[in-house]
């Protein structure tokens, strides 16, 4: 992954994902199962290489790259990653969503 490259706000059904960070240094946020951005519900945290981010089934995830070289990293999907199992997600920049009556 490029310097300053960052991917979408996403989320999979049913499925764990885990980064392994091999090199580069990068940020995970994490949104809750609920996408609300509560206190407790949105983490942002610095990755760098032998970090390993554990991501529970049906919260969101984006990941940039804050370094000047490439950010490298695996992704592993328990179960293996079907089309399906990705459902619309918000736009990296989305405002967050307003709280309910």
């Amino acid at each position: 992954m490029a310097p300053g490259a960052e991917t979408r706000l996403r989320r999979f059904e049913n499925i764990q994902e885990r980064y392994v960070v091999l090199d580069g240094q990068g940020r995970i946020e994490l949104v809750g199962p609920n996408r609300a951005f509560a206190e407790g519900d949105h983490t942002l945290s610095a990755l760098e290489p032998g970090d390993v981010v554990v991501i529970p089934a049906g919260y969101s995830r984006r990941i940039t790259n804050i370094g000047d070289f490439d950010l490298v990293f695996l992704a592993i999907c328990t179960p293996r990653f079907q089309p399906a199992a990705l459902p619309d997600a918000p736009a990296p920049n989305a405002a967050p969503p307003k709280p309910g009556p």
